[in-house]
């Protein structure tokens, strides 16, 4: 097979035409003085559902925020991407196509393909970083039914900071598809990402370089 011939050649050019889903949706917590910025794969659906619980959110967007503090969840720059290409690839239905070297090389010179694999700043164009909270989401969540350091912490601030009432007996943990081998077989399309990006130096410096900003804001 060659690139040409490649589902994921094909997916790339009708990426062009599609109407993407764009960065700077939030969720205003009404009653307080937060909102949550919504990032793609930094469990951004575990989030919505443990606001829900006690809580009434609004959809908005930046510009109609004033003097809000937000509240941001990050997850490691290089994680983030092989869980968002994953996700990317199954949706197009071309992960097979990974056997083919000079698609790996297209996967990795490309880096951005959709929502998932947006550079996490760019979510937070527009607003100042002092303004916000940030929390680390842990890369090696496992999917058991124990609250992650993570979890915890969020959940803990929520109660403490904002005042919402929310009894951890009730929330889900949050689990990470593509960290289950025994239940997802997208985790075995995503450990194959990350080992051609341990493997070739050069893979691993084409997406540093890609999501620099994120590292160095992931690294403060």
């Amino acid at each position: 097979m060659t690139i040409q011939d490649s589902g994921l050649r094909l997916a790339i050019n009708q990426l062009k035409n599609r109407i993407q889903r764009q960065p700077g949706i939030v969720l205003d917590i009404v009653g307080t003085d937060y909102s949550y910025i919504m990032i793609s794969k930094n469990a951004s659906k575990w989030m919505e559902d443990v606001l829900e619980l006690s809580s009434q959110i609004n959809f908005t967007k930046f510009s109609s925020l004033d003097s809000k503090k937000y509240i941001v969840i990050l997850r490691d720059p290089i994680d983030r991407w092989c869980s968002g290409i994953t996700q990317y690839l199954y949706g197009e239905k071309v992960h097979r196509d990974l056997k083919n070297r000079d698609v790996l090389d297209l996967l990795f010179s490309q880096v951005h393909f959709d929502w998932h694999t947006i550079p996490q700043v760019k979510f937070l164009e527009g607003i100042n970083t002092d303004d916000c909270i940030f929390f680390k989401m842990e890369s090696n969540i496992t999917n058991t039914n124990r609250l992650s350091n993570f979890q915890n912490k969020v959940i803990d601030f929520l109660e403490t900071e904002l005042g919402l009432d929310l009894s951890k007996s009730n929330i889900t943990p949050f689990k990470l598809m593509d960290n289950d081998a025994g239940q997802n077989a997208q985790y075995f399309t995503k450990h194959r990402i990350h080992f051609e990006i341990q493997t070739n130096p050069r893979y691993m410096e084409q997406i540093k370089a890609y999501y620099a900003e994120d590292i160095k804001l992931y690294n403060q």
